[in-house]
Formats: C-alpha cells, sequence, structure tokens
C-alpha cells in the first residue's frame, strides 16, 4: 500500500522539479534580454530616416476664410486648402464646421 503513495510522491517530485526548470529558464531568458538590449533590431516599414522642413509655398497671410455651403452642387467649393497660409489674423472661434473641410500643414501659422 506504501508503494503506491511513494510512486505518486516520486512523480509529483519529478513533475514539479520539471516545472521548477523550466520556469527559471524562461525567467533567465526574459531577464537576459531585459538586461541586455540587442544593438539593433530589424527594419520596420515604412521607414522614416528624416523630417524635411514644411515647403514653403509662398502664401501670405489669409484675410477672409471661405465659409461651406451645404446646398451647393459644386463640389469644390471647400477645396480649402491652408497649407503655409498666415491665418493669425483670423477670428476662427466660429468656423470649426469649415475648417473640418480644410488641409493644412506644418507651415500653416494659427491665431493664438
Amino acid at each position: 500500500m506504501w508503494g503506491v503513495h511513494v510512486k505518486n510522491i516520486k512523480l509529483f517530485l519529478i513533475a514539479t522539479s520539471i516545472i521548477a526548470v523550466m520556469a527559471f529558464a524562461i525567467w533567465y531568458e526574459f531577464s537576459y534580454k531585459m538586461r541586455n538590449p540587442p544593438e539593433s533590431g530589424p527594419v520596420t516599414f515604412p521607414k522614416i530616416d528624416r523630417q524635411p522642413p514644411p515647403f514653403d509655398f509662398g502664401r501670405d497671410e489669409m484675410t477672409t476664410l471661405p465659409t461651406y455651403d451645404p446646398n451647393s452642387t459644386d463640389p469644390w467649393q471647400m477645396d480649402l486648402d491652408l497649407c503655409s497660409y498666415d491665418l493669425s489674423a483670423l477670428d476662427l472661434s466660429g468656423s470649426m464646421n469649415d475648417l473640418l473641410y480644410a488641409t493644412f500643414g506644418d507651415g500653416t501659422t494659427w491665431p493664438p
């Protein structure tokens, strides 16, 4: 009768030892990688090496902002390109719906 219990205890100790060794191996592998990160990794795309300055379209200050007319049939009524415009003199507080149809970039100067 004791032979069955001894066999079960041996199997339990072997299984526990295997799990402990595997857990230690996994922990050591991850902790080693955290302490010694690789010098460089694989290149992932899209790869950006530089960021050129914004293109200067030679545009000056804009005096009025076009408004969107939802009843208009002209598909180009709001082809509003604000790239490189100086909008600092405009009051844009009520122009959110119009600005939703606009394009702008890093060169656009916004009001304070």
